[in-house]
């Protein structure tokens, strides 16, 4: 399987499926597949994390697909 190693300017990196659902500063939820070079997402903290490289790399292991709710 094919997942996207997303690079951001302070140099952490998060790899995800291409369908994985990720926060842009302006509040929508795009998949990472339509996210490129330069989007400001969201990150943990809900400081901005601009994204200044994307791989696609071959991951061999299991991959989880969790979904959240609100209660």
């Amino acid at each position: 399987m094919n997942i996207l190693r997303i690079t951001v300017a302070d140099g952490r990196t998060l790899s995800v499926t291409h369908q994985h659902g990720l926060v842009l500063m302006d509040g929508s939820v795009v998949k990472a597949e339509d996210v490129t070079v330069g989007s400001r997402l969201v990150d943990a903290s809900g400081s901005e994390a601009v994204i200044v490289d994307i791989e696609t790399v071959r991951h061999g292991g299991r991959v989880y697909n969790v979904e959240a709710s609100a209660s």
